[in-house]
């Protein structure tokens, strides 16, 4: 196993000597729809697959890798490298590694017409020098999969767009924090759905049908698990309230042969409804509020959780390096009984969570009261910064910690404190052009009372450099 020391001097070798490298966004990937008006700015998505053609969208007489494309056709590319290494991995001494992840990814926009377009995208992922091979997560494999296959049938009319879209797909809404297509880890799920889109400039209304690909194989194509599917509605009113978004939706997931608190087995089937509302206020304030309720069967326990999300941003100054300052508060239900036949620890279903309760991503949004503080500015306009703290505690320590994919990482029902730790964060991101970026990050959890109560107690070090190439 390599050192703490020789590891951090290869990422600085690397930073000073191989300035031109690709990239990464700061830390998080680009939302597919823009919410109206712009939702105020959270620790930004991961970015780094190929990107997605708009519904109809012809770019011909596009040029890519010396060739003049025809009109009709689109060719989408990604290439990602990202080095990390993480320290105080099950918050305990000497555990540690160093390993590099690759992707690559390329795809192709065909548009017979303006009323069709067909996409297909595959996508190679590679995972090198890691030592550990018993903690490698599903998303840490050599993989190579068809990413996305669609067909995307479309009609507009004046300020009006229908649009219906099936095969394998992104699905991503609202603030992402409960259906999305997370792309930090190497090879994260997709969705095999049918999907349709009405839009105007006052709403939109999406509903959907979909079944999650999340069972990863090497070198075979990844597989739904059956009876696991998600059924939606998600709408946007742009004008019902002056100068905000409101977004009201449902989600239905079903799963089949699951356990209950008694040990009993049954299917599940859980509703989650709640709203979104995003806007903006004089003084240059905007704000961001969640509510989200669920109920539903888990075998023969009741469901009842419930999260919500508070954020408050300032825009200090509009000047263009756009400095900002955030608070935001996250909380999640956890179960407070293991034996009454409720199940109150909120699920967090299929988020994009990389960075959202910090980027060490060992909290997610179960079981949780967190609260994060931010400033990001771009000083230059191929800078972005970012720093932030994060304040961890528990909803309940009768339920455990779930990192940010929803897993129990750490459960003792004897602990006296709430208090997970606290987090500080650092991105960076720059550049180069339109097609190559380059960023790096560190974060450290220093375990609190809770943390030292249940594990080991040695703080979690997780620091990345990323590189991207995409057109």
């Amino acid at each position: 196993m390599l050192g703490k020391n020789c590891g951090l001097f290869i990422i600085i070798l690397v930073l000073l000597f191989c300035p031109g490298l690709s990239a990464s966004s700061l830390a998080q990937e680009k939302q597919e729809k823009k919410e109206a008006p712009a939702d105020p700015k959270s620790p930004k998505q991961e970015k780094g697959e190929a990107a997605k053609p708009a519904a109809g969208a012809k770019k011909g007489g596009t040029r890519e890798l010396g060739i003049q494309w025809p009109r009709w056709l689109q060719p989408t590319m990604a290439i990602r490298g990202r080095l990390e290494q993480p320290w105080g991995r099950g918050f305990s001494t000497h555990n540690e590694d160093l390993y590099y992840l690759g992707r690559f990814s390329i795809g192709a926009a065909v548009t017979p017409s303006k009323y069709l377009t067909f996409f297909a995208m595959g996508q190679d992922s590679r995972l090198w020098f890691y030592n550990d091979l018993t903690t490698r997560t599903r998303g840490m494999k050599h993989t190579f999969d068809l990413r996305q296959l669609y067909a995307d049938l479309h009609v507009k009319k004046g300020e009006r767009t229908v649009a219906f879209r099936l095969g394998r797909q992104y699905l991503d809404f609202g603030g992402r924090r409960l259906v999305a297509v997370p792309t930090w880890g190497n090879y994260t799920s997709i969705y095999d759905a049918a999907r349709l889109t009405y839009s105007d400039q006052a709403m939109k209304i999406d509903v959907f049908a979909s079944t999650r690909i999340s069972d990863i194989y090497t070198y075979k194509a990844a597989k739904n698990r059956p009876g696991e599917n998600l059924y939606g509605i998600y709408t946007e009113f742009m004008k019902l309230i002056p100068y905000s978004s409101f977004q009201p939706y449902i989600l239905w997931r079903t799963q089949p042969n699951v356990i209950g608190e008694s040990l009993a087995r049954g299917d599940s089937d859980l509703w989650t409804m709640g709203f979104r509302w995003t806007g903006k206020l004089p003084n240059r304030l905007d704000f961001v509020i969640e509510e989200v309720l669920q109920r539903g069967t888990y075998a023969n326990d009741d469901v009842s959780a419930y999260g919500m999300i508070y954020t408050v941003g300032y825009t200090v100054t509009a000047a263009k390096w756009k400095p900002r300052l955030s608070l935001e508060v996250n909380y999640a239900s956890g179960d407070a009984s293991r034996t009454d036949g409720k199940r109150q620890t909120f699920d967090q279903l299929y988020p994009s969570n990389h960075g959202v309760f910090g980027i060490a991503d060992q909290v997610g949004w179960r079981n949780i009261f967190h609260t994060k503080y931010v400033f990001d500015c771009a000083p230059h306009p191929k800078i972005k910064l970012l720093l932030s703290i994060n304040e961890h505690y528990l909803a309940t320590v009768q339920d455990g910690l779930y990192n940010s994919s929803g897993i129990q990482i750490v459960r003792n029902t004897k602990a006296t404190s709430r208090h997970i730790g606290w987090e500080p964060n650092i991105q960076f991101d720059y550049a180069f052009n339109k097609k190559w970026s380059a960023g790096f990050g560190v974060a450290r959890l220093f375990p609190g009372k809770y943390l030292k109560q249940s594990t080991a107690g040695h703080a979690y070090t997780y620091p990345y450099l990323m590189w991207e190439y995409k057109f």
